[in-house]
């Protein structure tokens, strides 16, 4: 019973041996997609106003919204 147990534990580090070393390289490319001041090289997605509201905002309209 002790034996199996061993050899469960050696498994089980193996594989997560094995995960770790696959998960580097998606590490390395999201350094890759950032600047040097730690930002990114495109901006976060989120709330833009210019497919709707063009260049009419105004406090208004933002607080409509």
């Amino acid at each position: 019973v002790l034996s199996f147990f061993f050899l469960l534990l050696v498994s089980t580090a193996v594989m997560a041996g094995r995960v770790m070393k696959d998960a580097e390289p998606a590490a390395e490319t999201y350094k890759r997609e950032m600047l040097e001041n730690g930002l990114g090289r495109t901006p976060q997605m989120g709330w833009n106003s210019w497919n709707h509201f063009a260049c009419n905002i105004d406090e208004q309209m933002i607080k409509e919204t």
